[in-house]
């Protein structure tokens, strides 16, 4: 008994020297595969607002949450083309991406009102060339020299104003170097002598394939 103990000990040792290389073999030869992607990211930030020399128009710009800013235009009397404000927004992208315009209200002492886009210039070095010579412009929204185009009324309705390819090649969302810098410029014309407001919003999100 005592000898068939052994040997079937002996049996279970030589199967476990055998069985260990040929796991370890296994093990070595074997690959593994990662897939995934980054998310896509996309920030909108106020770089700069120019009011008119005309404490009658004040436009004023305030950033949300990173993706949306609220744009105040406010003013007493009668505001001419010849007097447009203007608002310069950065734009980060790590993808494709589409910025929209919507309005949320004007006061009916409003004759017209108008905006246009244009101006698209980079950051910096960490700016894709592609974002300034790619991105597009609706007609009916793109800059026409000083002068703003398009009726603010179109915005009633969201529309996309600004689209385009990946802006950002690295860099955070307040790097000084990664950006494409976009003018709008806002023109109003109202009743003379009557208080008057328009509130906008801009907002920016990756473009749908």
């Amino acid at each position: 008994m005592k000898k068939t103990h052994l040997l079937t000990f002996g049996y279970l040792l030589l199967f476990a020297l055998q069985a260990v290389p040929v796991f370890t073999q296994t093990q070595s030869s074997g690959t593994v595969s990662l897939q995934g992607s980054i998310a896509p990211s996309v920030t909108l930030n106020v770089s700069s607002v120019r009011n008119p020399n005309n404490s009658d128009f004040l436009l004023t710009a305030i950033p949300l949450d990173g993706k949306r800013i609220r744009v105040e235009l406010k003013g007493v009397g009668s505001v001419t083309n010849e007097r447009p404000a203007s608002l310069t927004v950065q734009l980060r992208s790590n993808s494709a991406y589409r910025m929209d315009a919507v309005l949320l209200e004007s006061t009916s002492e409003i004759a017209s009102s108008s905006l246009g886009l244009g101006n698209l210039t980079a950051s910096g070095p960490r700016t894709s060339p592609t974002a300034v010579s790619n991105s597009q412009i609706p007609a009916p929204f793109t800059l026409k020299g000083d002068t703003s185009a398009a009726s603010l009324s179109l915005l009633k309705q969201s529309q996309m104003i600004l689209s385009g390819p990946r802006i950002s090649l690295g860099g955070g969302p307040l790097a000084s170097t990664n950006a494409l810098n976009a003018d709008l410029l806002f023109s109003v014309e109202s009743k003379a002598g009557q208080p008057w407001s328009i509130y906008l919003e801009l907002r920016i999100a990756p473009a749908v394939e």
